[in-house]
């Protein structure tokens, strides 16, 4: 099963398909069907970036923020956090809601810092009731804007949304 699937969606990614090029590239990032293979896997989600796949545009974000390496630990994909942000851009203003939460976190380091955006981007989030942002909201009124009041709402909506640290 696994081969067969592996050799339909290359050829379908072949042909044209951005799913199958997703589907391929998901299955070479974890190693399932296929032994795990990120150069593969970021070729892939490259290719279907170009077509704006929302689930390609966040994945090759991943890996600029990350980095990838080589079984030799040589660098193979440099992390590059402005690359990454723009990834991110596009996919957040196409509606993934994930990507605002990690723009959120780029946003608030160093190298990106801009802490209105970062707020921005976790209130979008944490509208949208996601609890990590919730968290991190809290953490950016207590530690940023010296907020106790606000940190602890949002900490109390991050712990009703399951976040225990909060």
């Amino acid at each position: 099963m696994g081969n067969k699937l592996i050799n339909d969606l290359t050829a379908d990614c072949q042909a044209g398909s951005i799913s199958a090029c997703v589907k391929l590239a998901y299955e070479y990032t974890v190693g399932k069907n296929v032994p795990k293979d990120l150069i593969k896997a970021f070729q892939l989600y490259e290719i279907a970036s170009q077509a704006d796949n929302l689930t390609a545009l966040f994945n090759l974000a991943q890996f600029y923020l990350n980095g990838i390496k080589d079984s030799e630990s040589n660098v193979v994909v440099a992390k590059n956090s402005k690359l990454a942000i723009d990834l991110l851009a596009k996919s957040a203003s196409l509606g993934c809601l994930e990507s605002h939460y990690f723009l959120g976190l780029e946003y608030q380091k160093n190298e990106n810092l801009n802490l209105q955006l970062a707020k921005s981007h976790l209130e979008y989030c944490a509208s949208h009731n996601m609890g990590k942002a919730q968290y991190e909201l809290g953490l950016y009124y207590l530690n940023i804007e010296n907020n106790r009041d606000l940190a602890n709402k949002w900490f109390a909506k991050a712990k009703g949304n399951g976040i225990i640290n909060a």
